[in-house]
């Protein structure tokens, strides 16, 4: 269990609440941000309880809205599902955005085949979770979404992002069926696709720096976007038009050539981390 230090709580039963995976960091930072200007009242997880805090703090005091914190381990499966009962123990969601996941960038056979389980956990199985025990209690209300953050990386294979790659696909692939299933209840589900954005990502994924042969949104404009796409109930968001450019190209791409063609693409930076 969390200790009390890692945890705040939501004093009252609030109308609007979103839930917000990841939240100390990045594009899940902006989401808590630009759902609470929004009204939402916030329950956010992430490992960074440092964070969750002074973010909490910014929320309340420019927004007026609620904000119940708490640090998780979101491949913990026990950790992650009472985060969830806490969370909507006297208010059901209106809006899940599963953020939450990281990538890696190395030669398969040098990778650390542990890290890889676990960001198959998280970004597949986590998820999975969230979105199951979510979306039950949307279709009981007939309302709600679900915002799955997804990648471009979906789209393709991608060599030297083998794992990461084939997690993305996995979110796509699941928000989009999801989405058929869940119109039935008043319920959206959307796969949310951003390309590079200034992030940690890079840092994490263990990239030596950002590809500069690939453009880059700041995570404000890809979430704004995302949010947009959300009310306009698109079941997928792919941000900006050159994204979305190399999203039809690797529709049409046969799996292999891709392969090869992001093998030449990312060889440099997997090589020069040697």
């Amino acid at each position: 269990m969390n200790s009390p230090e890692n945890q705040s709580t939501l004093t009252k039963s609030v109308q609007n609440l979103a839930i917000v995976t990841g939240a100390s960091a990045g594009i899940g930072l902006v989401y808590a941000q630009e759902l609470a200007r929004q009204g939402y009242s916030l329950a956010l997880c992430a490992r960074r309880v440092d964070n969750l805090e002074k973010l909490k703090e910014e929320l309340e005091s420019l927004y007026g809205v609620q904000v119940y914190t708490e640090k998780v381990d979101l491949l913990d499966k026990a950790a992650r599902r009472r985060f969830y009962q806490r969370a909507t123990k006297d208010s059901k969601p209106q809006l899940l955005v599963n953020n939450a996941g990281f990538g890696s960038v190395s030669k398969f056979a040098e990778t650390n085949i542990e890290r890889e389980l676990d960001m198959v956990s998280l970004n597949c199985q986590a998820l999975l979770d969230l979105s199951h025990m979510t979306f039950a209690d949307m279709r009981e209300q007939r309302s709600g979404s679900i915002i799955n953050v997804a990648s471009i990386a979906a789209h393709q294979p991608i060599t030297y992002m083998t794992t990461y790659a084939a997690t993305k696909a996995f979110v796509h692939s699941f928000s989009q069926a999801l989405a058929a299933e869940a119109q039935d209840f008043n319920v959206h589900v959307m796969s949310h696709c951003p390309g590079p954005t200034e992030s940690e990502f890079h840092l994490v994924s263990g990239l030596p720096e950002k590809m500069n042969h690939l453009p880059s949104m700041t995570a404000l404009e890809v979430v704004r976007q995302a949010l947009q796409a959300q009310k306009g109930q698109n079941w997928v968001c792919i941000n900006g038009l050159k994204n979305k450019f190399l999203a039809l190209t690797g529709k049409v791409t046969p799996g292999p050539i891709a392969a090869r063609i992001t093998k030449r693409v990312l060889a440099e930076n997997v090589n020069s981390k040697k």
